[in-house]
This record gives structure tokens, sequence and C-alpha cells, in this order.
């Protein structure tokens, strides 16, 4: 039985990275290494938390912040800003203007040093216990630099997962220092290549954590595509993209434009709407819940922990998109699930529409669709891959009159991602982990 230490950030919030670890540590000695109180769901049997011991704390600052100032960038430097700005999304108005003022300033300076340079001068501000572990795995994004760079020092194998399709282009501590990286696809490897300059050989290719779960729903599911009622009614079913408020409120109101369209044109239909988990502005909202045809999908809401949702309510909205007539989207992770569902999907990619702000708006769903990812892994010559809202009415009309048309688009951006069960790509990562 091996020691598998896991670098981790974001327990707590994500289901799959947590069934993840319980599937590993069924045969193995698990050590979670997490900063100081950012676990608190309990562990499973067989899993170690060991908070990350800090030392030279004045050093470990003054670096990392002249880091966060002149760190190389991915090469879609956009990207990287557009995630920046969205973080900033969290806080007061206050501190929103000041955060947007540091960040403009931090893209114009010299970005000249790179994560390697940095990590062998951080290496000494952390001093916990690694000795006993005998492989690494780190989940990006990675939650602590000098744990990163004593973990690249420790001479073990040591694997990094790049969790979600994003990370490639918005990420600047991705190291080649590592083992290497296990990937969702072969265009991801490509990603770390052309976007981080980590060689595509580096990376292995073993599927997405985040899509395991519609493995278990389609082996259970009695739900046929396009067959599911809302009260009744047939329906499209809206996912809302974005916490951040000023793309949030823009997105609310294409959702109303939606709406209108819809509502001349399919009376006999009503419009779900799943807003952002993060988005609670009851006030944005009502311009949407006063239409007559639209319904609110935030039940999900009343049993939410944090960012984690129970699985059952998992099920509960893939059974929802799999039932509507149609998922529709402006370019998230449920409209890539979606196309594994079998249910037509339509996505709006606004990347020209001046309507939602104008392309160099910052604040704009332009903006949000001219994410590198979006544009790479959504956007098809397909009737579902819709420029405008007028287009996007057209892709509906055939997803309700011929469906099975729609189609080809799922299998396109479905094609990348092997889906496999959580047991198979623990299997596969634990091959490379052990790897003598």
């Amino acid at each position: 039985m091996a020691t598998i230490g896991i670098l981790i950030n974001h327990y707590d919030a994500r289901n799959d990275i947590r069934d993840l670890v319980a599937e590993i540590a069924q045969s193995h000695r698990v050590v979670l290494l997490s900063k100081e109180n950012n676990i608190n769901h309990p562990l499973p049997v067989g899993v170690e938390l060991r908070p990350l011991v800090s030392a030279y704390p004045y050093k470990r600052k003054f670096w990392t912040r002249l880091f966060s100032w002149f760190g190389k960038l991915p090469r879609s430097r956009e990207n990287y800003y557009i995630n920046e700005l969205f973080k900033l999304g969290r806080l007061s108005p206050t501190q929103q203007t000041f955060g947007k003022i540091k960040l403009n300033l931090q893209m114009w300076m010299p970005r000249f040093m790179s994560i390697n340079q940095l990590l062998p001068i951080v290496s000494q501000c952390d001093a916990t216990d690694i000795s006993d572990i005998d492989s690494f795995l780190l989940i990006t994004e990675f939650s602590d630099i000098p744990m990163l760079a004593r973990i690249c020092d420790s001479g073990k194998p040591a694997w990094a997962y790049l969790y979600s399709w994003d990370h490639p282009c918005k990420h600047t501590v991705l190291t080649d220092r590592l083992t290497g990286y296990l990937v969702w696809n072969q265009k991801l490897a490509k990603d770390m290549e052309e976007l981080q300059g980590i060689s595509q050989n580096k990376c292995k290719i073993i599927g997405a954590t985040q899509l395991c779960p519609i493995v278990d729903y389609l082996a259970s599911s009695t739900m046929l595509p396009g067959q599911g009622r809302l009260e009744g009614s047939p329906y499209f079913y809206f996912g809302c993209g974005t916490g951040y408020a000023p793309l949030s409120r823009r997105e609310i109101r294409l959702v109303a434009e939606l709406a209108d369209l819809l509502k001349k044109e399919f009376p006999e239909h009503l419009l779900l709407v799943r807003p952002y988990p993060m988005f609670n502005d009851d006030s944005a909202l009502a311009e949407i819940k006063s239409k007559s045809n639209v319904r609110i999908d935030d039940e999900f809401r009343s049993f939410q922990v944090g960012r984690s949702l129970r699985s059952v309510d998992i099920h509960k909205r893939l059974d929802l998109q799999r039932g509507s007539a149609c998922f529709i989207h402006v370019g998230t992770t449920m409209g890539y699930e979606a196309a594994f569902l079998g249910c037509p999907v339509v996505f709006i990619n606004l990347i020209a529409d001046s309507n939602t702000g104008g392309a160099d708006d910052t604040e704009s769903l332009a903006t949000f669709a001219r994410q590198y990812h979006v544009q790479r892994y959504l956007v098809g010559n397909y009737p579902s891959s819709a420029n405008n809202l007028s287009e996007a009415m057209d892709a509906l009309k055939t997803a309700v009159s011929s469906p099975d048309k729609l189609i080809s688009y799922n299998n396109y951006v479905s094609s990348k991602t092997p889906l496999l069960t959580m047991t198979e790509l623990t299997k596969d990562i634990l091959g490379q982990l052990l790897q003598k």
C-alpha cells in the first residue's frame, strides 16, 4: 500500500474530487495537503488531513507578490485578464474598484519571471513533513506555491490533474518540473504546449472527473431526450454561465429577450432558467421571474453547502437537461456536459454581438464568449453554434421539429473526451502515480 499525497484546494466544493479521493483511499493511504481550515467536509476512512506548515512568511509573501506583478502569463493573456476580472466580482464595490486598477496596472508590467525561476526561491517557505509520501497528485489550481516547489524537489513521482478545460488558458503556475499532467483530451494537451510551453509528451489523456456523474446518470436514468415535461408542458432549459454581477445582469437581460421570442414562437413551451449558483441578485432575476413562460430552477440552493451540491441534485439537473427540448447556454461547462446527454444543445456565441455590451467592453457577454476555451471547444460550423439570438431561434425551431438534425454538434463537442466511471478513471490515475 502506497502513501499518496494530494495537494488540493477546493475539496469541499467539488463532489467529483471527493469521490476521486474516496476511490484512491480504498486501496492506498491518502494524505491531503491543504491550507489550514480549508477543508471542513468529513473525510473518508483512511484519509489524513495534513495542514500545510508555512515557513519564512515574509520571504514567501514578498516573492509571491512579486510574481503576481512580474510572473509570466499564459499566451492567452486576454483569458487570464478576463478570469481575474471575474474574481473581483466576489468583492465589495470599493474593493472591485481598487482591484480593477491593480489588475490593469499588472497587465502593463513586464512579465519576465517564470514559475521555474520562482520555485527554487520559495522552496524553503514550507515546512510540512512529506517524508512519508511515496507519490504526489496535484489538482489544479495549485493551492500553495512553496509546497509545489517542495514536491518538484522531492524526486518522487508527481502528476498534476488538470481539473478544468479552462485551466491551461488562465493559470500562471503550471510547471514542466512535475512528472506530467493528466488531462481530459488531446486538445487540452495541445493547449498545454501552445499556451504554457509544456510539451504534449508530458500529458497523459485520462478523461474528466467532472463527467463521471454523467456515466452513473445514463446508467440509471429512464428519461428520454426531449421527452421531459414541466408542469405538463415541454420546455427549453437555459443554464446561466457567470456569477460576475455585471455579466450576470446582462445574461439575465438576454434571457428576458429570449423568453419573449420563445413565447411568440412556442407558446406551448416553458423556459426553465438555472441561475449561476453564486449569483443571488433577486432584483436582477425579477425581470424574468415576472414572465409567464419562465420558471426558475433554484431548488438546489436549499440543499447547497457552500459551492457543493448533493449527488441527487446533480442527477436532477442532468434529468432536466436531458428531458428539455433543447439546452441553451452562452459558454458553460453545463453546455459541455449537455453534449453527452442526447438532447439538442444550442450555444449562443455572442462574440460579435454589440447588443451585449460591445466587443471591447470588459463587462460584456461578448467578452465572456471571447474566452479562449469557449471559442476552442464550443464553436463549430453547426446550426447549434449560433452567432446571435436570431440564429439561435432558427436552431431552436429545428430542435423542436427535427431534433436529430442538431445531434452532430453534440458529437463534435463530446467526441474529444472519453467518458469513464470514477473507478475507471482512478485506475488510470493510479497507473501513472505508481509507475516504476
